[in-house]
């Protein structure tokens, strides 16, 4: 991070640090030298508390995306897949 300040420094400064992570620039924080918290846009902030969909809702977005389960019952999927031996792996 770019912008680091003292406690103190970001207690006098808060509005233009506000600023800043507002314009996109997180605002690293620190104490005594150790980074303690970090002041960040409310979209940046909303992108990391964002929880991400669980592998088997992906998987059933991907099914649905691409009708999977229509294309299994008269046999589509054929057309689809890839009947290629594969590479050699031989040593």
């Amino acid at each position: 991070m770019s912008n680091s300040y003292s406690i103190a420094e970001a207690k006098d400064q808060l509005p233009r640090l506000v600023h800043e992570a507002e314009g996109g620039l997180p605002v690293e924080i620190t104490r005594r030298g150790r980074r303690v918290a970090v002041l960040l846009s409310t979209d940046a902030y909303a992108r990391l508390a964002e929880i991400a969909p669980s592998l088997w809702q992906g998987i059933c977005e991907l099914r649905a995306d691409y009708r999977v389960a229509e294309m299994d019952d008269d046999g589509a999927l054929d057309a689809v897949r890839d009947h290629a031996p594969g590479r050699d792996v031989r040593l």
